[in-house]
């Protein structure tokens, strides 16, 4: 291949990558405050992101977790289609904490999804946090807890 066809292939790739870039926006992060713990979390704004949250993530440190913002409040449903670890569902509404799923389970190996249980918000919440199992109860969280958080 002649150095033209060299650049020419190379500026081709920078397109696509530019390209790529371009139409796929990615994740916000943020920080939240609860418990008197400040925890980095990765923000879930999007259709997408909300049903994918923290499926195929390995582990989750102390400080770490997802972030799903909603426009108003309702009753909100999750499930753990794909989790590969334990984790603590943390309902909030207007700021504070409502309800917390502790030491949610991974699901059932090779259960379809019309048979994975779900969990519901105990009120309706606009916003929920999800941490590493074991993390309400190690920082002693709990109902009418304040929760706040900033990118």
């Amino acid at each position: 291949m002649s150095t033209v066809g060299y650049k020419t292939a190379l500026v081709s790739l920078l397109i696509v990558f530019i390209g790529l870039g371009c139409s796929q926006q990615a994740q916000q992060a943020a920080t939240v405050t609860v418990g008197g713990q400040t925890i980095a979390v990765r923000v879930a704004k999007t259709q997408s992101e909300q049903a994918k949250g923290i499926a195929g993530t390995k582990e989750l440190s102390w400080n770490e977790g997802m972030l799903f913002p909603f426009s108003s409040k309702r009753e909100l449903v999750f499930w753990m289609k794909g989790m590969l670890i334990p984790i603590d569902i943390v309902w909030i509404a207007d700021g504070h904490i409502v309800g917390i799923e502790e030491n949610v389970p991974l699901p059932p190996a090779g259960a379809s999804d019309d048979v994975l249980p779900t969990y519901r918000s105990p009120v309706p919440a606009d916003t929920v946090l999800e941490v590493k199992a074991g993390f309400s109860a190690k920082y002693g969280l709990k109902a009418g807890d304040i929760v706040t958080w900033q990118r």
